[in-house]
């Protein structure tokens, strides 16, 4: 009777859950007009129904033709840009009578978009005459043929401070503990309740119905394919060519897909309809069956409080070719055979990464025996505990003591600060002032003073009319000579590349003059092999003053399957734009300078390194030719991922709030500038000086560095820490955007100041954590900035004339090592 009570209660659960999800990630409001002829519905708004504020959203649109024939269609969605202008974004489609079609549309919301607020969408008909914003020939709005105004729900839209990752199949496979707000917080606290930014998993994501462009799934910093039931729905071979190419172009610009092996049929690496094929890992997968899963127990699940299967499992293994290049199969996690069970694969600036371990088995995904702590993490880089202390052991639950109380602290909140052009403004503004006293003083007193000492007191009148006539003259020459007359752009860039890949990627954030009136076309260009780079209107986040709307507000069209020209208005004043860039090397990054034999160069991890041995960390000398010389460099090694843990060992909770790597940080204490001449040896960089006990001057430990990324909070101040505004702040800020999931949690005991939460609003998708996972060599430094001005490597144009650009960018280079999977324990002592 007790089951039979339990089981009733968790079926009611279960419907409970059900009826939730449905009601919050429904249409919200859609009002159409049922007298035109097509008919307009929203199927998603959001990959998986869900977006993120100050993101590219893919929305989803279902269109039906009562006409009697086929015909052509101008598809248009109306966005916001903080000019007032509207951005249109417009595709051409056939529609066929009486048949239900599917589009998707891509708009980027800004960063203030909320849940009821209204878009438009409508359809034309499409006649000759129209032009693309690149100047092609293309079609022009005719007849309206049907609209739609749609205000997403609540459970649609989410903040621009929460991560997002989407998993494609119903379950989530225990990622939904790396979302967790506190207990009495808002849709505005995006943090998470015991680590920093919040990563809510979309789970339900289907192939047939993904996104057709990238930028439908960039709101994603990871992708699950986790699979499920039925199996059919589920795989590979139900993308559509064009859905295939967004997925693709999504890891080569930085994407993360993981790949959960079905535990049958898996046809990811065996038949060639899987459109993915080409950028799967270069391995020959083993299906073993009835494996026990105890041996496994480091991988899974070393909680002693959490149940564990006996039952035999699933396991794939893959093996490595010896003909395979090192970046297409690179072992990231073996069984305790040996056997590689985790296998990753580089593909331009992302990653695609196979998991073996049939984690869709019921007692992985169901019954709670898989730990995101112990297995997440050592896929995707990421640290700290994800579940209370007295879950772990028996020390005090740490939960909710000072869990709601933290002051965000945005790692890329310099943004607007590093292309704001005040130069000019404040300069402007002072001589405004000083034209202004001149003005008073002469028209006032001191010129009635001089007339009156002459008796010409009576002429006043005209000495006032005159210092108006001549100050209005000065004010308006003044201002014309102070006016930029030249086309220029202020900008702040992060650009990465991971070395022997033929990829680059960057975005770039930009305050763009554009001088005159009318029209001007600004362009990131088209990248051969790859998808549409994407250029769109950019909004300060968190300012709604920013939304200085011109009262002459005109549409400008966006091509939906090429958003990287803009066709905008122009009224000689400053646009803010964000652009998103990949394609082939635009700038000459670091590389290993050959040795004296013409053997080409390679960097290497010495195996007798310090502290255990004498050697230098790394053996290799590096180069670049970059525009300039790089500062505030900062070299770390990540050599391994520490032993794997054994099954309730002690110190549970300490050890899982650690990063999950054995590294090194090095800072390089002087610029670091172009050519052969400046060439940077790695073995004196990340050597130890004799006599000295932790390395060279620039060494440093890598929690050192972390912390540096995100410091303590100033003592005293338990509510809203002030956040620090120095030189050095900024710059570790912007650096520690490469590795925010590995910042040092907040120490939640400590009640004597707010914690720092380390979010993020405009960077999501820029965070390199996952390196952690194998053993590389990441360089981060600075370009630029500080009044060094430098060039931005994104080829940004305005009417075919490039762009001159002055700022900071942000250099990330990384150089994988050989593999090398971390052990298991010597000693399993919960076996």
């Amino acid at each position: 009777m007790r089951r039979a009570s339990e089981y009733l209660r968790a079926m009611i659960g279960v419907l409970a859950v059900l009826l939730a999800w449905s009601a919050a990630h429904g249409q919200g409001n859609l009002a159409g007009d049922p007298n035109l002829p097509v008919q307009v519905g929203l199927d998603q708004f959001g990959a998986g129904d869900e977006t993120r504020a100050g993101e590219w959203a893919g929305v989803r649109v279902k269109l039906r033709d009562s006409a009697s024939t086929s015909r052509e269609v101008l598809v248009r969605l109306h966005g916001l840009d903080p000019d007032g202008d509207v951005p249109v974004t417009t595709r051409d489609l056939t529609l066929n009578p009486g048949v239900d079609q599917y589009v998707w549309m891509y708009v980027r919301l800004p960063f203030n978009f909320k849940a009821g607020e209204e878009i438009a969408l409508s359809v034309y008909e499409a006649r000759e005459g129209g032009r693309k914003p690149t100047g092609e020939p293309w079609f022009a709005p005719g007849d309206l043929l049907g609209r739609a105004t749609f205000s997403p729900a609540p459970a649609q839209v989410n903040d621009s401070q929460m991560g997002l990752m989407g998993v494609i199949g119903p379950r989530t496979l225990a990622l939904s503990g790396y979302s967790e707000r506190p207990a009495a917080g808002t849709l505005s606290d995006a943090y998470h309740v015991r680590l920093h930014e919040n990563v809510k998993p979309v789970p339900g994501l289907l192939p047939a119905s993904l996104p057709d462009s990238w930028l439908g799934l960039a709101q994603f910093e990871t992708i699950v394919w986790a699979g499920g039931e039925p199996l059919e729905q589920h795989e590979p071979n139900k993308l559509e060519p064009r859905q295939a190419e967004a997925v693709r172009d999504y890891v080569a610009r930085g994407g993360h897909l993981v790949i959960i092996l079905p535990a049958v049929g898996q046809v990811w690496t065996n038949r060639e309809s899987n459109r993915l094929k080409d950028i799967m890992p270069t391995v020959a997968v083993q299906r073993n069956e009835n494996v026990d899963p105890a041996p496994y127990r480091p991988l899974l699940n070393v909680r002693p409080t959490l149940r564990y299967p006996t039952k035999g499992m699933t396991v794939h293994t893959f093996r490595v070719p010896p003909d395979a290049e090192p970046q297409d199969a690179m072992e990231i996690l073996n069984g305790p055979d040996g056997r590689c069970v985790v296998v990753r694969r580089l593909f331009g600036a992302g990653a695609v990464t196979l998991v073996g371990l049939d984690l869709n088995d019921t007692a992985f995904s169901q019954g709670g025996a898989l730990d995101a702590e112990v297995f997440w993490h050592r896929v995707l880089g990421w640290r700290g505990k994800l579940t209370p202390d007295d879950q772990n052991s028996a020390g005090p639950n740490a939960a909710s003591i000072f869990g709601t109380s933290r002051t965000p602290y945005y790692m890329d909140g310099d943004i607007s600060t590093e292309i704001a052009q005040t130069g000019k403004t404040a300069v402007g503004v002072i001589a405004g002032f000083f034209v202004f006293l001149a003005y008073w003083l002469v028209a006032g007193p001191v010129g009635y003073t001089v007339l009156k000492a002459r008796g010409l007191q009576r002429h006043a009148w005209v000495g006032f009319v005159g210092a108006t006539i001549v100050f209005t003259a000065l004010a308006w020459g003044g201002a014309a000579g102070l006016r930029p007359q030249r086309l220029e752009a202020r900008h702040f860039t992060l650009l990465d590349h991971v070395y022997g890949q033929p990829v680059q990627r960057a975005r770039v954030w930009a305050s763009v003059f554009l001088p005159g009136y009318g029209e001007r076309r600004l362009s990131l260009g088209v990248s051969p092999g790859l998808g549409p780079n994407a250029l769109t209107a950019w909004d300060t986040p968190g300012d709604d003053e920013s939304w200085a709307k011109f009262p002459d507000a005109r549409e400008y069209t966006i091509d939906n399957a090429d958003p990287g020209t803009l066709l905008v208005p122009t009224r000689a004043t400053s646009k803010h734009v964000q652009g998103d860039w990949a394609g082939g090397p635009a700038w000459k990054m670091p590389i290993p300078v050959p040795g004296p034999d013409g053997r080409p160069g390679a960097i290497t991890l010495n195996p007798d390194a310090w502290p255990a041995g004498t050697a230098s960390v790394l053996s290799g000398v590096l180069s670049h030719d970059l525009p300039g010389p790089l500062h505030d460099v900062v070299i770390i090694v990540f050599r391994r991922q520490d032993t794997l843990r054994p099954h309730g060992g002690d110190s549970i909770s300490a050890a899982l709030d650690q990063p999950i790597v054995r590294a090194t940080a090095f800072r390089v204490t002087s610029e670091w500038g172009p050519g052969s001449a400046n060439s940077l040896d790695l073995g004196i960089v990340t050597g130890r000086p004799a006599g000295l006990a932790e390395g060279g001057a620039g060494t440093v430990d890598l929690s050192q560095v972390l912390g540096d990324f995100i410091p303590r909070p100033p003592a005293a101040y338990t509510i809203a820490a002030p956040i620090p505004a120095d030189r050095s702040s900024r710059v570790n800020r912007m650096s520690g955007l490469a590795l925010l999931h590995l910042l040092p949690p907040p120490n939640l005991q400590d009640n004597t100041v707010s914690q720092y939460a380390a979010l993020r609003r405009a960077t999501h998708g820029w965070d390199l954590s996952r390196w952690a996972t194998q053993p590389s060599v990441m360089v981060i430094g600075h370009l630029g900035g500080d009044g060094a001005d430098a060039p931005s490597p994104v080829p940004l144009t305005v009417d075919g004339e490039a762009v001159p650009t002055r700022g900071r960018t942000v250099v990330r280079w990384v150089y994988p090592l050989g593999t090398n999977p971390p052990s298991f324990p010597a000693a399993d002592v919960g076996r």
